[in-house]
C-alpha cells in the first residue's frame, strides 16, 4: 500500500464534501472499542471504521494518529469524566465523523486536530452541550491541522466562556452550511476565533447565534494576525448583557472579512472592538 500523502488526503476530502459525500472505494476494517470505551487507531496507511450506532464514553473517545484513518457510523461519543476530549486527530491521522455522529457529555473539546491531524464532519453530525462552561466545540492547532465541517450543528450551554470554533498556530478551520447556537447567559463566549500567523476560519453559509445575557461575548474574533473569511454568513450578537462585540480584529494584520457570493466587495465590518453588532448579515 502506497503512502498516504496528508496534501491528497485534503484533496480528497474537499472534493468529497462539494459532493455532499465523503467516498472511500476501500473496504475499512473494524475498530476496536478497548474496555475504557474508546477507540485508538495508529496503524499508517490503513483505515478502521466504528461500528454503527456505537456509543463511546472514555476520552479521547475516538483517537487517531500516525496517518491512518477512522471512520465513524451513528457514532454517539458521552463521556462521563470532566475535561474529556470526543475526538483527537494527531500526526495527520483522520477522523471522519458521518451523518447521525454526536457528540455528547461532559467534554471540554469536542473536536481536536493537532499536529497536521484532520477531522471531517459530514452533514447531519452534531456537537450538543456539554456540561460546564470553558469548551470548545471545534479546536484546530498547528501547521497543516484542519476541521472541515459541512452541514453541522454546534449547540453550546448557558456556563459561559464557551468557543465554537478556534484555530491557532497556523492551522485551519473550514465551516459550510452549518449552524451554531450559544445559549443565552454565561457570557464571555466566542463564536469564531482565528489566533496566530497562519491561523485561518473560512466560513460560508453558516448561522451563528448569541443571544447574550452575561455579557463581553464576542462573535467573530481575529488576533495575532489570524484571519477569518465570511461568505453569505448570519452573524447575531446581541447586546444585552454588556460589552458585547459582533466582529473583532485585534492587532496588526488580523483581519475579517465579510462578502457574498453574487458579489464579492467586501461588506462594511467593525473591527476596533467598541461598537456592537446584532443581527448583522454578511451581505
Amino acid at each position: 500500500m502506497l503512502p498516504i500523502n496528508p496534501g491528497r488526503i485534503r484533496l480528497a476530502m474537499y472534493a468529497g464534501l462539494l459532493a455532499g459525500c465523503f467516498a472511500d472505494d476501500a473496504v475499512a476494517q473494524s475498530c476496536t472499542v478497548a474496555p475504557n470505551s474508546t477507540v485508538t487507531f495508529a496503524t499508517s496507511s490503513t483505515s478502521c471504521s466504528i461500528a454503527p450506532n456505537t456509543t463511546l464514553t472514555g476520552t479521547p473517545a475516538v483517537h487517531v494518529s500516525s496517518n491512518a484513518e477512522i471512520i465513524t457510523n451513528n457514532v454517539t461519543i458521552n463521556p462521563f469524566n470532566g475535561g474529556s476530549i470526543g475526538g483527537l486527530a494527531d500526526t495527520f491521522g483522520v477522523i471522519i465523523f458521518s451523518s447521525g455522529s454526536n457528540i455528547n457529555g461532559n467534554w471540554s473539546i469536542a473536536a481536536s486536530a493537532q499536529s497536521g491531524g484532520q477531522i471531517v464532519f459530514q452533514t447531519g453530525s452534531a456537537i450538543n452541550p456539554a456540561f460546564g462552561g470553558g469548551g470548545i466545540a471545534l479546536q484546530s492547532d498547528g501547521t497543516s491541522s484542519l476541521i472541515n465541517a459541512t452541514g453541522l450543528a454546534v449547540n453550546l450551554n448557558s456556563a459561559g466562556n464557551n468557543v465554537a470554533a478556534k484555530a491557532t498556530n497556523g492551522a485551519r478551520i473550514d465551516l459550510l452550511n452549518s449552524s451554531i447556537a450559544h445559549a443565552a447567559g454565561g457570557g464571555g463566549n466566542t463564536g469564531l476565533w482565528a489566533n496566530g500567523a497562519g491561523s485561518q476560519i473560512s466560513s460560508t453559509g453558516t448561522t451563528l447565534s448569541m443571544p447574550g445575557g452575561g455579557g463581553g461575548d464576542v462573535g467573530v474574533r481575529a488576533d495575532a494576525t489570524g484571519t477569518v473569511t465570511l461568505v453569505d454568513n448570519t452573524i447575531t450578537v446581541q447586546g444585552n448583557g454588556g460589552g458585547e462585540t459582533g466582529l473583532l480584529a485585534q492587532s496588526t494584520g488580523s483581519s475579517i472579512r465579510a462578502t457574498t457570493r453574487r458579489s464579492l466587495c467586501p461588506a462594511a465590518v467593525e473591527t476596533s472592538g467598541r461598537r456592537p453588532w446584532a443581527a448583522r448579515r454578511s451581505r
